[in-house]
């Protein structure tokens, strides 16, 4: 009888693994502001960058995120970690724009939240495909907003085992925004497996290699914040990463 179950078993297993998509070389642009001001409307920034960028004719990003680095206390909905607002295809030149830990007041049909509730073992991450590849955008929020902050062993562990999640239902690459310190993100790094770009804030323009992740440090209160480059590998190494 197992006979008879053992060709639909495989054919199955084939089925389910034509689903994921190849690894295949990947360049893509990332650009990141830090905004601390405690109360902000996202569109009217929004508007205000996207004329800078027109002004300034500064090239653009695939994907744009914005995170509220400075503010004193962290602003997330009670119970939450993390907290994303998408916004797709209004300003910045219909690119998409990542918002995390930042206070959204005009709402429309193009916003998504994307949270890591407390009680989850798993983010919901934004997913994008660009040139037939799954990236995964993942942001890690400070919520102690201490000099010498660290993310705690729990969370750690919930971004692993959302990467791992993710190699499941198909991701190819993953990009993590830190609101950690640099030395912070590079040590936490150190600790997980899969994040091929993570960008944070630091003193100036800064890239560093952490085994096979590029750590981009995005200069604070830049008036023309040039987007990262990267190109990753299809054997899932960061080739290359430059501004």
């Amino acid at each position: 009888m197992l006979y008879y179950f053992l060709p639909i078993l495989f054919a199955s297993f084939l089925l389910s693994a034509a689903t994921l998509k190849e690894q295949k070389p990947l360049d893509i642009s990332i650009n990141l502001y830090g905004l601390s001001q405690t109360k902000i409307s996202l569109d009217d920034t929004i508007k205000s960058i996207d004329a800078r960028l027109e002004k300034n004719n500064t090239d653009n990003a695939a994907i744009t995120f914005f995170s509220a680095f400075n503010q004193s206390k962290a602003n997330v909905v009670t119970g939450y970690n993390y907290v994303y607002a998408l916004n797709s295809g209004e300003g910045l030149r219909n690119t998409p724009l990542l918002a995390s830990n930042l206070p959204i007041y005009s709402h429309s049909q193009h916003h998504q939240i994307y949270d890591f509730p407390s009680n989850k073992t798993h983010a919901r991450a934004y997913v994008k495909t660009f040139s037939e590849q799954k990236v995964a955008f993942l942001s890690l929020i400070d919520l102690e907003r201490r000099s010498e902050s660290f993310p705690s062993d729990e969370d750690i562990k919930k971004l692993g085992s959302t990467i791992d999640r993710g190699s499941i239902e198909g991701w190819n690459k993953v990009v993590l925004v830190s609101q950690y310190s640099p030395s912070a993100t590079k040590a936490m790094l150190k600790q997980l497996k899969g994040i091929d770009v993570a960008i944070t804030l630091g003193s100036e323009r800064n890239i560093t290699r952490v085994g096979k992740t590029c750590l981009a440090e995005f200069p604070y209160n830049d008036a023309n914040q040039l987007p990262i480059k990267a190109s990753l590998s299809a054997s899932g190494y960061t080739t290359r990463c430059y501004w």
